[in-house]
């Protein structure tokens, strides 16, 4: 590897070839990948559809699109006034867009610029997954991937699922003789025992496991072999054999032990049956009673071996070795179970996972005959990779093999060796080395990036101290610690550092070393540490002294300002305890399933106790819950308080008005008053952990309201939905929205994982717990001199020395890492372990190393280590074990006060959101999302039979039309049609039994079949031939006014297609109301085509004073004009024009002739097929008309 390469200059490198940019913490990566994309436009003249640009997260990959369309729109302003870009960007884009300028005119600049902001939204700045899922989609028939596979991103829980139903398989099925209930006590195998191995086995397709097993094995093979060894040991076993053994035993086979073992043996041999037995049988194995053999009276040993030799022993030495072998197999059979199960259920289902994803596009990409690699090959004409260290062998294979081995080389390779740190998600070092070499090998050009801007000058230098003391900080041969700078500034200084009393910190990485008078346990020693942590931080809020640069000016720190980092979720949460010990704010980001909550826990205690308000242990459960908040005593102290005038503290009348509330109103209004009738917030924000439970709370509550809404759920099936939410063996694919959320805005500390803090920065960095790690820790796999990836499933020495070695290698970059995400300063705690293999342990007690040890002899490198390591610690870095004085208590002085700002303008109350009812003669004053049906609540007629015996109204137009949203035009006998209506009647309010339900069944059957023959169809049709296919149902739209208007103009451009159709204008003198801007929206009920044209169609439930003759030709003009419903369908028409002009590109006068059929408006009380055309109006709007009302209306 090139020991130093030349610093990356992006303003003017080359833009082609393959390129490995090695960038240090804080030194730039996106700024840099921001001036390649720039140069790819305006330089090389690359359409942005052309350059693709991947990252390995969601959020990265939204910061970048953000800053690459920045830096676009930047510079388009540059070259329209450099003066109004600030400085530092007008320094850069000078660099850049200057170069370009001399060889290429500003309006050719220009357009190129612009053209990109135009085209942006269709540029692929994606993750490695999004991207693989958009080619896969778009070159389908050159990938071979079937159309509409669907994604399932959480691959844990389908492995989850078939691994459960392995262990099924093999431990449940009829076991007369207990002989498999037995085999799973004794290997103690479950799925989630299993999982790490079965699901490391999965997703390294290229692991390579070391065992003791024959290339051919059988798992029923060697459960034959036990049930051979079990059988002939039940034959062997004579009463005494172990009570007679000579007495040169230990105390685990003390003579009553023994005994006790020879009664179950003797059970045993006289029932037939296992249980407990298995146990037994492997204790007496001669390797495990020998083990235990005073070694003190050496005949007594020579006598124990002889009677070892019974046969009885031997077999059960047998018997341990052929269980260890089905123990091996076990989970390598799990494992290609799971494989099998997997590939079944995708093929059936027709899904893929992200894994799936990446492999079929390597694959398809590495065919010597593929299709798939020219294509994307002529779709993009370069790529950059970021956060390149992270990759594993299929990425780099799949980008190496498009844009390394292409006539044209394009391929920038970004990211930093030393932040390497995804080991568990399949992120693979070997690879970034292997990508290096085959770099350099191929004539690839190496860049380093090493300015730090975003760390203070003092802790650049603090950082630096650490890893370049130290000749291998990163025990690896190939990664090296580069001096790391600090840039001078556009002030032309350093950034500064902390400062105390106006003086900087130089040394701002602190050590506080716990000392004891013996070394401490890990949790010891972090038990102390943590609350030494806290206490720092105390201190360092309660000091004056202590202040921060902020802008031009300092203040003091405040709660926000710190991060503590750790290695796990149980070491936040102690954490998390000893701030709140000392009333300190802290948060812990959380990304788990809500469902998961102490919030969820304690809701699904108290809803069935309002869903059964009657249920007393339901009732005292749900009381015992912290969100009623009653304790035991509580209870026993109602309990015997006879004197009450009400049981259980009145809780269950409370209870049932809850219940009367959730079973006649909904949900969300239940959920409202509960929090006000048991005062939840305020008892829930007095627990230490309140804030989080309450933020889950309500998150729930936001999630429960909208299933009960979206599927019309009742009380009983919220319950259900609830429970099967909860079952992380049921419950639906965990989405977005059900993660769970920040509890507090405010200012805290914030408590996260190092893994979850690369890419961060925090001002002040708190490390408590770097030492609770060490090498032999979850050591499990290495690479092998050739580069295969292994994992030793045998114990071998060398291999448990090899895979500790790089587990040590990748604490070392965790711990790079987490110093590299201090702005100011870092306090690191440690203390005399009685562990002394952590990184830490490395990087200050064994800086004596002259050469690096081999990858096997790391580990023993320890051993050389004299001294404790504070001789490695200057005295100036070093501060004492603190106790906290008092409690944390914010001063003024911490909080911000937000200035209000100046307004000199005036509403203006023309400026209107508004829909069709807003603009009508009558000008409605209540605007309202749907414009149907609320005129008819004026008054009932005076007899009302059939039909018109459902009262009119909003409600009853509310539920026609979702039920009619709902139904399957096509089957008029669906009998979904009367639970859908129960449903949907209920919902609003009416009657949900006969007659309503079969009037309101008989009126959709009448829509559906009733005969249309608009002027330009041949042939008539019904709504029951148009399929779910060719429906558009509720289409919303919102469009902004172009210009002021009138409604006098509008008038204008309608009255004559109003009076030719209806044979009156409408409106009058007074409709003239002033728009001076806004917006106009709506929802279309139905948008549906038959025989390739587009219809609207607008359903009506008015009752026309209950009349059927009203509802003829004649009548339905006059209901049209009373209500000005011509304005309605025209304002739609130019919503279908619009949308229509969106789907095709254009929507000319033939397109209109075409394409589209016209309107309906279907007066659903009056519809009958055996009256054609009753109940039904239609109008097909003139194009020209259309595109004139559009000119006014947006």
């Amino acid at each position: 590897m090139n020991k130093n390469p030349p610093k990356l200059e992006s303003s003017d490198c080359p833009l082609s070839g393959v390129c490995m940019i090695e960038a240090a913490a804080g030194t730039g990566k996106t700024y840099n990948i921001q001036n390649l994309f720039l140069r790819f436009v305006i330089e090389r003249a690359l359409p942005v559809q052309s350059i693709l640009v991947m990252t390995f997260t969601e959020a990265a990959t939204a910061e970048l699109k953000d800053r690459i369309r920045r830096i676009l729109h930047d510079a388009d302003a540059f070259l329209e006034n450099p003066e109004a870009i600030p400085d530092e960007e007008r320094s850069r884009l000078e660099r850049i867009v200057g170069r370009v300028r001399k060889t290429v005119p500003e309006p050719e600049i220009r357009k190129r610029l612009r053209d990109a902001l135009l085209d942006f939204d269709a540029a692929m700045i994606a993750t490695i997954h999004g991207f693989c899922q958009r080619m896969l989609s778009e070159y389908a028939f050159e990938s071979g991937v079937l159309f509409n596979t669907e994604i399932k991103t959480d691959q844990d829980s389908l492995v989850r699922a078939v691994l459960t139903d392995f262990v099924r398989t093999e431990f449940y099925p009829e076991d007369p003789d207990g002989l498999r209930s037995e085999l799973r006590k004794s290997i103690r195998f479950t799925a989630e025992s299993a999982f790490p191995l079965v699901r490391g086995i999965i997703a390294r397709s290229d692991l390579h496991l070391k065992t003791i097993l024959p290339e051919k094995y059988s798992l029923d093979g060697y459960h034959a072999r036990i049930a051979e060894s079990i059988g002939k040991l039940r034959a062997l076993y004579r009463p005494g054999v172990l009570t007679k053994l000579c007495a040169a035993l230990n105390k685990e086979y003390a003579p009553e032990v023994r005994e006790e073992m020879g009664k179950v043996l003797g059970n045993w041999t006289r029932t037939g049956m296992l249980y407990g037995v298995l146990e037994v049988l492997l204790a007496c194995s001669p390797e495990k009673i020998s083990r235990y053999a005073n070694k003190k009276k050496k005949e007594n040993v020579m006598l124990l071996a002889e009677e070892l030799r019974n046969p009885f022993f031997q077999e059960a030495g047998n018997l341990e070795s052929r269980l260890a072998l089905y123990k091996t197999a076990l989970p390598l059979t799990a494992a290609e179970f799971v494989k099998r199960k997997l590939e079944e259920q995708k093929a059936r289902e027709n899904f893929q996972t992200f894994d799936d994803l990446l492999t079929r596009v390597r694959d398809s990409v590495l065919r010597p005959d593929s299709r798939l690699a020219p294509a994307i090959r002529k779709k993009f004409a370069v790529a950059v990779i970021d956060e390149f260290q992270d990759t594993d062998p299929v990425q780099y294979e799949t980008f190496h093999a498009l844009f390394a081995e292409r006539e044209e080389p394009a391929l920038f390779l970004v990211g930093d060796p030393r932040q390497a740190i995804y080991a568990f998600r399949g992120g693979d070092i070997a690879t970034y080395r292997r990508a290096v070499r085959e770099c350099e090998a191929a004539g690839g050009v190496p860049y380093q990036l090493t300015d730090n801007y975003r760390s203070s000058a003092p802790m650049i230098e603090a950082v630096n101290e650490i890893f370049r003391k130290h000749p291998f900080p990163f025990a690896d041969p190939e990664i090296e610690y580069p001096e790391v700078f600090a840039p001078i500034l556009e002030d032309g200084q350093k950034r500064r550092g902390l400062l105390e009393n106006g003086v900087e910190i130089s040394r701002p990485l602190k050590f506080s070393f716990l000392e004891s008078d013996a070394p401490l346990s890990v949790s010891a020693l972090r038990e102390r540490a943590l609350r030494t942590c806290a206490a720092d931080i105390l201190r360092l809020l309660q000091s004056p002294q202590i202040q921060r640069p902020d802008g031009d000016s300092v203040r003091p720190l405040r709660p926000n300002d710190f991060a503590v980092l750790v290695f796990n979720g149980y070491e936040g949460e102690m954490m998390k305890a000893e701030l709140s010990r000392l009333r300190i704010p802290s948060v812990i980001p959380r990304t788990g399933n809500v469902f998961d909550s102490v919030a969820a826990a304690e809701l699904e205690r108290v809803l069935p106790a309002v869903a059964a308000p009657s249920d007393g242990r339901a009732a005292a459960d749900a009381m015992q819950s912290i969100l009623l908040g009653y304790s035991t005593e509580d209870l026993i102290r109602i309990h015997a308080d006879t004197s009450a005038p009400l049981p259980l503290d009145g809780v269950q009348e409370k209870l049932s008005l809850l219940s009367n509330q959730w079973r006649h109103g909904s949900f969300i209004e239940m959920f409202h008053e509960m929090l006000l009738v048991f005062r939840v917030r305020e008892r829930l924000l007095r627990l230490p952990d309140g804030e989080r439970i309450l933020t889950d709370l309500l998150h729930l509550r936001e999630l429960l309201h909208k299933e009960s809404s979206a599927n019309s759920l009742s009380v009983t099936g919220l319950l259900h939905y609830l429970a099967k939410q909860r079952c992380p063996d049921t419950r639906s694919e965990q989405s977005e929205e059900m993660e769970t959320l920040l509890e507090t805005d405010r200012a805290a500390v914030t408590i996260l994982t190092i893994h979850k803090s690369k890419g961060l920065e925090f001002p002040v960095v708190m490390l408590p717990a770097l030492y609770s790690m060490n090498m032999e820790k979850h050591a499990e796999n290495y690479h092998r001199e050739d580069g295969v990836i292994e994992r030793d499933l045998t114990g071998d020495p060398r291999s448990t020395a090899l895979a500790q070695a790089e587990r040590l290698q990748e604490l070392l970059r965790l711990a790079y890492v987490a110093f590299t995400r201090a702005k100011y300063a870092c306090y690191v705690y440690w203390g005399d372990c009685k562990t002394k293999n952590t990184a830490l342990d490395w990087l200050f007690s064994l800086r004596h190393l002259n050469e690096l040890p081999s990858m096997d002899g790391i580990r023993s490198a320890f051993g050389t280590v004299t001294g404790t390591p504070l001789a490695a610690i200057p005295p100036s870095q070093r501060i004492p074990e603190t106790a906290a004085d008092g409690v944390y208590v914010p001063s003024r002085e911490s909080i911000p006060l937000l200035p209000f700002r100046g307004w000199s303008g005036r509403p203006d109350s023309d400026w209107r959101f508004t829909s069709y009812s807003g603009m009508t003669p009558q000008g409605h004053s209540q605007e309202l999302p749907y414009d149907f049906d609320a005129e008819d609540e004026e008054g009932e007629p005076e007899s009302a039979e059939g039909i018109f015996e459902i009262p009119g109204g909003r409600n009853t137009g509310n539920a026609w039309h979702e039920l009619l949203e709902a139904v399957d035009f096509h089957n008029l006998e669906n009998p979904d049609l009367r639970s859908t209506a129960q449903k949907k009647l209920e919902s609003f309010g009416l009657p949900k039994d006969d007659p309503t339900l079969d009037l309101t069944c008989g009126m959709v059957r009448n829509l559906l079949s009733a005969p249309l023959h608009p002027p330009r169809e041949t042939v008539p049709f019904t709504l029951s031939s148009v399929s779910r296919e060719n429906r558009l149902s509720e289409l919303e739209f919102c469009y902004r006014f172009k210009a002021p208007f009138r409604t006098s103009s509008v008038r204008n451009i309608l009255r004559e297609h109003l009076e030719q159709t209806f044979g009156e204008s409408g409106g009058n003198g007074e409709w003239d109301l002033h728009f001076s801007g806004g917006y106009l929206t709506g929802f279309i009920d139905l948008l549906f085509r038959h025989n390739g044209k587009i219809y609207l169609a607008d359903w009506k439930s008015n009752k026309l004073k209950g009349r059927l003759s009203h509802f003829q030709p004649e009548g339905l003009k006059r209901e049209m004009m009373k209500h000005f419903y011509p304005l309605q369908y025209m304002i739609y028409s130019v919503a279908v024009f619009k949308y229509l002009r969106l789907r095709n590109g254009s929507f000319t006068k033939e397109d209109y002739e075409r394409l589209f059929g016209g309107v309906f408006y279907f007066f659903l009380r009056g519809i009958s097929p055996e009256a054609p055309g009753r109940g039904i109006f239609f109008d097909r709007p003139p194009y020209e008309l259309v595109l004139e009302l559009e000119k006014i209306l947006g």
